[in-house]
């Protein structure tokens, strides 16, 4: 992808994810994405653009950092290379910064917070509002046996949150699976500076028909985010999701929008997250895992579908 990818015509920034995944703190990439940051996980091929940042995760500091280090000191011009540790001893930031980080902490005490601390460094103001009354009765309801956390809040959809609420409660009772998908809608750079704020909206309409018309009766269909959709798939599998995103995305490809080129038609990304998931105790553990498995899925080639793998899927 060459350049910032533009939400509403401004140029997001991005940061670069380097490292361990499993060491980055529970919610990262959400609250990433919830601030308005675009994120990579490889390294920018010469003709792309440099990232504001880069971000790195680590256990502890020790001699694995320093090629990462190196590494994000060649993605050209003065980039902040940031680290993250999980559980390195108390001189572990100091170790990491004479290495030649330009800021070390060790283990945040929520993944909000630092991206809020992030955000500041590239001129980003970032509010995290806690749950409204609504949402934090809906998760304590769903899994009154899991402990508070404190998570960034994630947009709010009613709809979505009541219908997924629901179907979370009959899965659990029945014992039944079923699919969260987040819809990603790529190459939509520079719509909104090309056709203006309205035709572009009609387009991400026009997409929501298409998602809506090529699905069951029984699933759902929301807008989530910026140019993101939800699908909510019941007793539907990983593979059987895969499926339905796959005959969803034939569609998208074959429609006319108007006002579009056939090279700007948007194209698809998805994540998929399957219940149960052994990491799945309420539902924004389900948006977390869907948001990560969109996430993976653009930074691969190919069909470009990231899953939320576990033993039930």
């Amino acid at each position: 992808m060459t350049g910032h990818e533009p939400v509403n015509g401004v140029p997001r920034s991005r940061v670069l994810l380097l490292g361990d995944a499993a060491a980055r703190p529970e919610g990262l990439e959400r609250a990433l994405v919830r601030a308005g940051l675009a994120l990579d996980e490889v390294m920018p091929a010469d003709d792309d653009a440099s990232p504001d940042l880069v971000l790195i995760t680590v256990r502890d500091v020790d001699d694995s950092l320093r090629p990462l280090l190196e590494a994000a000191a060649g993605c050209g011009g003065p980039v902040p290379r940031l680290v993250l540790i999980a559980n390195g001893a108390a001189d572990a930031p100091a170790r990491a910064v004479a290495m030649g980080a330009d800021e070390a902490v060790a283990a945040p005490p929520t993944a909000g917070e630092y991206v809020a601390r992030l955000a500041a460094r590239i001129g980003l103001t970032v509010e995290f509002p806690r749950l409204s009354p609504r949402a934090a009765a809906t998760s304590e309801r769903i899994a009154p046996e899991s402990g508070a956390r404190d998570a960034p809040a994630r947009p709010q959809s009613p709809d979505l949150d009541s219908r997924l609420r629901d179907e979370f409660e009959r899965a659990r009772r029945y014992a039944l699976s079923f699919s969260l998908v987040l819809i990603g809608i790529e190459q939509f750079a520079g719509l909104s500076d090309r056709l203006g704020p309205e035709r572009s909206d009609r387009v991400l309409a026009d997409v929501g028909d298409v998602l809506r018309a090529g699905v069951r009766a029984p699933d759902f269909v929301s807008r989530y985010a910026g140019e993101e959709f939800a699908l909510l798939l019941p007793e539907t599998s990983t593979s059987g999701a895969r499926q339905s995103v796959t005959r969803v995305r034939d569609q998208v490809v074959a429609r006319a929008f108007d006002g579009l080129e056939p090279g700007e038609r948007p194209q698809v990304t998805a994540g998929i997250v399957t219940f149960p998931h052994p990491a799945a105790e309420r539902l924004d553990d389900l948006f977390a895992l869907a948001e990560a498995a969109l996430l993976r899925a653009r930074s691969q080639s190919g069909d470009r579908i990231g899953t939320a793998e576990s033993a039930a899927t």
